[in-house]
């Protein structure tokens, strides 16, 4: 949903202030992505100590650090096969201490350990699915790219920050729906991921 958002005459104008901005941040692309990855740690930290306010703090500029370091190796022209490989392990790395830091919220009358589990599962396996359909060619890459699906990563980072910001504020009923919507859509996504590939090649 926001790949199509970004396709839109808002986003490509969202894209240029991005690279604007980014190019004068005085480091480099792949040093903005170890930062997203080393604010996400102390976030889960934070979270894991009950500072909810803190850890939100670190996971949101974390969050901002991962949007903007695409944008810096575009405008910088300093974009390299490391790079990109470095920001797909990021944000397997960051979305993961995301959800576990999740294993330390008030959440009400749920198995959340059982949730979380199935919730970092899909994470994993929906840019899997992407990932393997390309690297085992049967998809093409240009293919893959039009893989999408309703919960995307963007999506489901807004749904983890909810999540987060209603427990800070007491509401653990709402974390606890929030979390339920976030397996779902995970779970739909996974399916019109699969089934992309297999209409694709019939």
């Amino acid at each position: 949903m926001i790949y199509l958002l970004r396709q839109t005459q808002f986003g490509q104008k969202s894209k240029n202030w991005l690279e604007k901005f980014a190019i004068i941040i005085p480091f480099k692309p792949n040093q903005i992505t170890i930062a997203a990855i080393f604010l996400a740690i102390l976030g889960f930290l934070a979270i894991y100590s009950n500072q909810l306010l803190l850890g939100f703090s670190l996971f949101l500029i974390s969050g901002f650090f991962d949007a903007i370091d695409g944008a810096a190796a575009r405008a910088k022209k300093q974009k390299t096969n490391f790079g990109f490989f470095l920001d797909g392990v990021s944000d397997r790395i960051v979305e993961s201490l995301f959800i576990l830091s999740f294993l330390f919220l008030p959440f009400s009358d749920t198995p959340k350990e059982f949730l979380l589990f199935t919730l970092l599962f899909f994470s994993l396996t929906i840019p899997y699915l992407k990932a393997y359909a390309e690297h085992s060619r049967t998809l093409t890459h240009e293919e893959a790219l039009r893989m999408g699906g309703i919960f995307e990563r963007s999506e489901r980072l807004i749904l983890f920050y909810l999540i987060l910001v209603s427990s800070i504020f007491g509401f653990g009923n709402v974390s606890s729906i929030l979390l339920l919507v976030s397996i779902l859509l995970a779970f739909v996504t996974f399916v019109q991921r699969f089934h992309y590939v297999y209409k694709t090649l019939a």
